[in-house]
């Protein structure tokens, strides 16, 4: 089976120890037909060298924030790239992709960045949260 040099890099590469950054864009031809391209920038742990892929230009249907998300998952699932490794996104200023809540970065970074952001909190900080929720949770005042 022939891979364009881009995927067999990508599948060389193991995903369980290197992080990687997106930077998508959509544009739009003479037409009304739109695309998005998708630009992978990672250190391959091998190499030890910053690589920047082309993943391609992927057909777009649905030109939503929602869309794109499904789009840019399931184009990512293919190639066997995690989307919990992911520790950047860049894209133009399109409301699609800027949105605060709805939009393609806040879509496809919910929940990873924060996964990332609790394995460095400190060990005491959990016992402490859960009984400042468990004080406010019983509080007479609640209760009442």
């Amino acid at each position: 089976m022939f891979l364009p040099p881009y995927e067999q890099s990508i599948l060389s590469c193991d995903w369980s120890k290197t992080f990687y950054s997106l930077v998508v864009d959509e544009t739009t031809d003479r037409g009304t037909d739109k695309s998005l391209v998708i630009i992978l920038k990672y250190k391959h742990p091998y190499t030890q060298t910053v690589k920047e892929e082309s993943l391609g230009i992927l057909e777009v249907e649905d030109a939503s924030s929602l869309g794109q998300k499904t789009l840019n998952m399931n184009y990512l699932k293919k190639l066997g790239i995690p989307l919990n490794q992911m520790i950047g996104i860049g894209f133009d200023n399109a409301f699609v992709n800027m949105g605060a809540r709805t939009g393609l970065g806040a879509l496809l970074t919910a929940g990873i960045f924060a996964s990332h952001a609790s394995k460095q909190l400190p060990e005491g900080l959990e016992p402490m949260l859960r009984d400042f929720i468990n004080y406010v949770a019983n509080s007479p005042e609640r209760i009442v």
